[in-house]
């Protein structure tokens, strides 16, 4: 039965609304890809350092006029000049040995490192989401499990009962049928309460304010994997993971 209520993760519309949301909300995502734009304007200022560092242009214009109690004034063509002034300075460091490029390549690979940074957050977070998720299936797979268990023991009981006072049966039965329906029914508040939990968890994800989302959910599946996952070499694995990438690159980035 379990099987029968199963789905593939790629087929489920909620979980790919939910994942949607997760990448355009999610506070931790947003600050990584904040820091690639603070590792590309740190790497254009590092290109800058190529060029002229300072520089500086200036210019002025003043507009005289001659005094009419000057002597000789008959000598004079006219009475008001203009005089303008203009000029720069340039100031621009060699790269001689190299410090300038080698901090260029410095920048870009903390470029890199920044980028898969933010892949790393990425992968995480839509785990987190996609398992949160098929948690929250789960959990409310076991509350149905456990609601039908109920209504089972519920019927039990009144056979028990029935038996008991048509004389078929000891009153144990009736009280072993109590016990364990009422054992049954404890399991409810413990699932509702790690329902919750998986919800607020899910929220926290979509960096949202804790709300009742399983009630904007509609009743599906349990999503699994797809039996068959192609996944290249498995020797290369540990190569395609942003983490270790962005090791790779700070430590390219140190030397």
């Amino acid at each position: 039965v379990l099987m029968e209520r199963e789905v593939e993760l790629g087929s489920d519309p909620t979980l790919d609304d939910l994942i949607h949301a997760a990448q355009t909300q999610n506070l931790t995502l947003k600050e990584a890809g904040f820091r690639i734009l603070q590792a590309r304007a740190n790497l254009a200022i590092q290109m800058g350092n190529l060029f002229p560092q300072t520089q500086q242009a200036f210019g002025g214009y003043t507009r005289n006029a001659i005094s009419t109690l000057a002597a000789n004034q008959q000598f004079l063509p006219e009475r008001f000049f203009d005089n303008n002034s203009m000029g720069f300075n340039l100031s621009w460091e060699l790269d001689f040995w190299g410090r300038f490029r080698r901090a260029i390549i410095a920048a870009a690979d903390d470029l890199d490192a920044s980028v898969y940074d933010y892949d790393d957050v990425l992968v995480t977070l839509l785990g987190d989401v996609a398992s949160t998720y098929v948690e929250i299936r789960t959990i409310q797979q076991q509350i149905e499990y456990t609601n039908d268990n109920i209504k089972i023991q519920k019927e039990s009981l009144d056979i028990a009962e029935a038996r008991f006072r048509g004389g078929l049966s000891s009153e144990l039965d009736v009280e072993q049928a109590i016990s364990q329906l009422a054992q049954t029914e404890a399991n409810i508040p413990a699932l509702q309460k790690q329902l919750r939990q998986a919800n607020d968890r899910l929220c926290i994800l979509l960096g949202i304010p804790t709300e009742d989302l399983v009630k904007c959910m509609e009743a599906k599946k349990i999503p699994v994997v797809a039996p068959n996952v192609v996944v290249g070499i498995p020797c290369n694995l540990l190569c395609r993971r942003p983490d270790v990438r962005r090791a790779e690159r700070l430590a390219a980035a140190q030397c």
